[in-house]
């Protein structure tokens, strides 16, 4: 013991790469625990998809990550082994905005700034998806990094760097693009009275921009992006003040900020005002750590205050320091213009290229704040572990994602030789999913809603995806499991389908909702005909999988 202490006290170098050693180790637990555990996202099952059929085509629109994902995916198939491309990219941008900071202000900046990323729970949920997130906030620190070079020392090598990394991030997703505003407002500036790297940066500036042309050119050509803004995104509502402030929040402690919001609504009815039913509200668990998470927003927006405030105080300091915060203001400002005058963009995930920059002007005011009232900045680090500990909490035991596994489980557990399996849903990505769990033998149909009856209903075999075993594929089956995504609304019209199947007398034996706070919900109902002896069945519940079993529909 004496002698590990001696070590550490006179270790230089012990001391200075302890603290983000730490945080990297607990950055890796954190990503690597539950990592498969959860079943693929609609849009995790379209990365699959796209990666599969692969083909590098001009124009393109963000191609980098299934050319990647092709790659990954000759080395395994499995969940956990899709999204840990994703991991290793989001490690890697932790180490990068840790060394960012150290750059631009210090190496305690650096490490808050690293370890408030490694326990967002925002970070977190990104980090474990088969999706492009892990690797834009990789590409957008290490340009951002190799700029801050640059800037300071101009040479080719750091210049080349941070082309390569501006490519590969517009590559990623358009909307990144945003990025090079702070960037060319900062190059124009620090070389505006050298020449020869004024027109060496503009001539750099030149090619990523002539890389993103051909996006723009698939955005533009043939209608489909322009439809999925008109249709999809134009319905999303515009940003108001509490979500832009809650932000803040939502990229440190708390991911599913509006859920809270949603799930902690008081509402009274007439007959009600007059009991103790507004008391007993006011002061329920919910409510109360609604308010506490609004109190810890607010205390967010004074430290970052602090560190706006510095950008003018620390002249020694403050040039590098306004470097950070053009990247983090600029773009933000200008996806805030976007979904007020065109389309709303903005989602937590459309920030994340932006959000290290934030991280690191937090970071730089609490050390601030640390520095000039020691009992404060142990009241706000308090504070900061009580509410990421809420938001791990609520992320690890919590199912977010489609619990299609769930749904598989349960019929691959209480299914019988002569059953089968029709599968409602929209005719891409969730029936997908569904065959990427089911390794049962029964009869598998597939049907789309609203206008497939007809045409299943003249030839039910060609909905056929797997063959059955033991009775031929023309039998009646004895029982069916009917499983679907949202659309277990519409019940006559699944009682159509099943009256194709088993007659026109069956019963609904069992119905299952399988729930999840982030995506859409899976039904699952057991339907016999009259004459057959029920069964009924239980479904696995993990990570928080909510399963309610009822005689009647879905609702």
């Amino acid at each position: 013991m004496y002698k590990s202490k001696y070590l550490l006290k006179d270790n230089p170098t012990m001391r200075q790469w302890l603290p983000i050693a730490i945080v990297m180790g607990l950055a890796i637990v954190l990503r690597l625990y539950q990592l498969g555990t959860e079943s693929v996202l609609y849009d995790e099952m379209l990365s699959i998809r796209d990666s599969e059929n692969f083909q590098f085509t001009f124009p393109y629109n963000r191609p980098l990550f299934y050319m990647l994902l092709n790659v990954w995916m000759k080395f395994g198939s499995s969940d956990a082994w899709l999204r840990s491309m994703s991991v290793l990219f989001a490690i890697g941008a932790i180490w990068l905005t840790y060394r960012l900071g150290c750059r631009v202000v210090g190496q305690a900046t650096g490490v808050i700034a690293a370890l408030i990323m490694a326990l967002s729970p925002l970070f977190l949920n990104h980090s474990q998806e088969i999706r492009m997130y892990g690797p834009i906030m990789f590409f957008s620190v290490a340009g951002t990094l190799a700029l801050c070079h640059f800037l300071e020392r101009p040479t080719y090598l750091t210049l080349g760097l941070w082309i390569v990394a501006r490519i590969a991030l517009l590559l990623s997703n358009a909307n990144n693009v945003l990025i090079l505003l702070p960037d060319t407002i900062l190059l124009a500036w620090q070389y505006r009275k050298q020449l020869y790297w004024f027109v060496v940066s503009a001539v750099s500036m030149g090619l990523i921009c002539l890389s993103f042309l051909p996006v723009v050119l698939s955005m533009t050509s043939g209608g489909a992006y322009g439809e999925y803004m008109e249709t999809t995104v134009a319905e999303y509502s515009k940003p108001g003040l509490m979500l832009v402030l809650g932000e803040l929040t939502q990229m440190t402690v708390y991911w599913p900020m509006r859920h809270l919001l949603k799930s902690n609504e008081i509402v009274l009815e007439n007959n009600e005002l007059g009991d103790s039913s507004l008391l007993s509200s006011i002061f329920s668990t919910q409510t109360l750590m609604l308010l506490f998470y609004a109190g810890f927003t607010l205390v967010l927006i004074g430290v970052m205050a602090v560190a706006l405030f510095s950008l003018f105080a620390d002249k020694e300091r403050s040039e590098k320091l306004r470097w950070v915060a053009a990247w983090a203001i600029l773009p933000t400002a200008c996806t805030l213009i976007i979904s007020y005058i065109s389309n709303p963009i903005w989602k937590p995930r459309y920030l994340l290229f932006i959000d290290p920059y934030f991280l690191i002007l937090l970071a730089t005011g609490f050390v601030v704040i640390w520095h000039w009232r020691r009992l404060l900045g142990m009241v706000i680090a308090v504070a900061y572990f009580v509410a990421v500990s809420g938001g791990l909490s609520a992320y690890y035991g919590t199912l977010y994602r489609t619990d299609w596994k769930g749904a598989v489980e349960t019929i691959e557990t209480n299914s019988q030789p002569n059953d089968a399996i029709m599968v409602y849903a929209p005719p891409v990505g969730y029936d997908y999913a569904f065959e990427r769990y089911y390794q049962g033998t029964l009869p598998v149909y597939r049907v789309g809603p609203k206008d497939q009856i007809p045409q299943f209903q003249a030839d039910k075999q060609a909905f056929r995806e797997q063959p059955g075993q033991g009775e031929s594929s023309s039998s009646t089956p004895d029982r069916l499991w009917l499983l679907c995504w949202s659309y277990c609304k519409q019940t006559a019209e699944m009682d159509q389908l099943t009256q194709i199947l088993l007659g026109e007398s069956f019963e609904v034996k069992d119905t299952q909702v399988f729930k999840s706070l982030e995506a859409s919900w899976v039904g699952l109902s057991l339907r016999t005909p009259n004459s057959t002896p029920t069964s009924s069945s239980e479904s696995p519940s993990d990570k928080g999988s909510q399963v309610i079993s009822s005689t009647d529909s879905p609702p």
